[in-house]
């Protein structure tokens, strides 16, 4: 494969695992010792190509090594990574990676319930199903969107799109059988936000 089709194989990928666990190359270890960078055990390919263009960034004209933005920091507590004695660049290519894998976990088990919903509601092609989706608005109300949309297609991952709407895709999950055969239709109305009240 030539490096043209290697690096658009990449990005094609990339949000299906690519970089996930990828070993870095001979070529990179060996620059990597000649500019002095530590290469931890863990390291995979992406972190490492962040180390070494941190080292060479001066030399190139990019942007220097920086220390991990606030954001960066947050969105990593909340996968459970340390990145606070990274670099910005080396946080960036951790946060992509764990990100890719609980993006993978979550599409498994998203997957798995899906198809328990279409083997124990029986859903298949050219069934009338609803679907109610709940989308918050800044002002502190919700916006509700009805669906009532004939099954055009189920992919492998258990999404539902629809024959006679615009509506995007739903998942299996969350859609049920009408109640009743009038025609399909999408409705949409903005309601107030139920508070929770504590004591």
């Amino acid at each position: 494969m030539t490096k043209v089709r290697l690096w658009t194989t990449y990005i094609r990928d990339f949000s299906q695992k690519r970089w996930i666990d990828v070993r870095p190359t001979k070529a990179q270890l060996e620059i990597a010792k000649q500019l002095g960078v530590k290469v931890q055990p863990d390291d995979t390919f992406l972190v490492l190509s962040e180390r070494i263009l941190d080292e060479i960034s001066q030399a190139i004209g990019d942007t220097p090594k920086l220390k991990p933005t606030p954001k960066q920091i947050e969105f990593a507590e909340e996968l459970n990574l340390d990145i606070t004695e990274d670099s910005r660049r080396v946080a960036w290519g951790k946060l992509s990676q764990r990100w890719q894998i609980v993006a993978e976990e979550r599409r498994v088990e998203l997957r798995k319930l899906n198809a328990d919903a279409i083997r124990e509601n029986d859903l298949q092609i050219g069934d009338l199903v609803e679907h109610t989706r709940e989308l918050d608005l800044f002002n502190g109300k919700v916006l509700e969107i009805r669906v009532k949309g004939i099954i055009k297609n189920v992919n492998s991952d258990g999404l539902i799109s629809f024959s006679n709407t615009s509506y995007p895709i739903a998942s299996a999950k969350d859609v049920k059988k009408a109640r009743n055969s009038s025609a399909a239709k999408t409705s949409i109305r903005v309601k107030t936000k139920l508070k929770r009240i504590t004591n």
